[in-house]
């Protein structure tokens, strides 16, 4: 028996919604319709939003090599890896997008980072083992709920990092190799040793965030400009202080009253705000200096159309740092532009002005 005559059965024996069932296929379905409750074995992502609309689904059972690579990827931080598109900024703003052979390296060099970004997590899961299983969100990582091993992190963390210095090793310039190696090592330190730092773990992230863009000009062989080397600097540094910011304030919420792990204290938010907020600003400033700069002449042939970059670039940082003070940002400024739309817009636009000063 299968699908109606299955299901008439069933029925005619336990009753409508007088069983509960367990399938497999969309065979199932008109079971699945009848039953009390819904369970669902090594469903495709079809299946289970089909029995969803028929049925209350209790349990999904996967397949142990699933729950395996999921934990894997859970472990990488895939989402994270947005930050490694900084990599192709150097060869964007040099206006020399042609040329297919410095995208395949802007792309090598993207994967590399994505990898190496990847073990450098790992490594940090490590570290904090014990604080993520003390906190209300971290704990769920795969790591601290048990649902992954010590040695099957460490091996992540080896197979991670050394396939992303392997490609940049044999495609990119050794120039580029060493920066990656210098961010391999920042984030091993960072995570061992600076993030306990009050206040250099912040200019430690910014520069994580900053050596992305030193690499992807290495891979491309661009120079890195003063204007972009400053404005990184101060943007990036509002992002780091918006993160521990958003963490303090989330552990306000919770009762915790500081973040002794990272050496802040309740008190502090109001500090981290304010510089935090003026170093966007900062970041802004030099964004307007650069707009009038012979530099911008050169490159672009309608320049008066980028004084709308720095708008707005007020109107998102002044986002950011309202949104973190209501408790809207989740301890991470990526995954709150991730899930923004007004985030996306205001990147469209920024968008739509570069193309119009060209």
């Amino acid at each position: 028996l299968s699908g109606r005559e299955k299901a008439e059965a069933i029925c005619q024996r336990f009753g409508p919604r007088g069983f509960d069932y367990i399938g497999t296929s969309f065979a199932d379905l008109h079971v699945w319709r009848r039953a009390g409750e819904a369970l669902v074995v090594a469903p495709s992502p079809g299946l289970v939003r089909m029995v969803q609309r028929v049925a209350t689904v209790t349990q999904i059972f996967q397949p142990a090599d699933q729950k395996r690579l999921a934990r894997v990827l859970a472990t990488a931080r895939l989402y994270q890896w947005v930050k490694n598109f900084l990599v192709f900024v150097p060869l964007i703003l040099a206006h020399d997008v042609s040329q297919f052979s410095l995208w395949f390296k802007a792309g090598i060099s993207f994967v590399s980072f994505c990898l190496c970004a990847s073990a450098g997590y790992a490594v940090n899961d490590l570290f904090d083992l014990d604080s993520d299983r003390a906190h209300p969100v971290k704990r769920d990582r795969p790591l601290a709920a048990a649902q992954i091993s010590i040695r099957v992190v460490g091996l992540l963390v080896l197979l991670f990092a050394a396939t992303g210095v392997g490609l940049g090793a044999v495609f990119l310039p050794l120039r580029f190799t060493e920066l990656l190696m210098l961010y391999l090592a920042g984030t091993a330190l960072y995570s061992a040793y600076l993030k306990r730092l009050v206040l250099v773990d912040v200019f430690a992230l910014a520069g994580l965030y900053t050596l992305r863009i030193l690499a992807g000009g290495a891979a491309v062989s661009v120079a890195i400009s003063r204007w972009l080397a400053a404005f990184s600097m101060f943007f990036f540094l509002s992002l780091a202080f918006a993160k521990r910011f958003s963490e303090l304030h989330t552990a306000n919420l919770n009762h915790r009253g500081a973040n002794l792990d990272r050496g802040y204290l309740a008190t502090d938010l109001s500090f981290l705000q304010s510089v935090g907020a003026a170093s966007g600003y900062l970041a802004v400033l030099v964004m307007a200096f650069y707009v009038d700069s012979p530099e911008v002449r050169r490159l672009y042939s309608h320049p008066q159309w980028l004084w709308l970059v720095c708008p707005l670039l007020l109107y998102w940082i002044s986002r950011l740092w309202l949104f973190a003070q209501r408790g809207a940002v989740s301890e991470d400024p990526l995954v709150f532009a991730l899930k923004d739309k007004m985030s996306y817009l205001v990147a469209l636009c920024l968008l739509a002005v570069i193309c119009l000063a060209l």
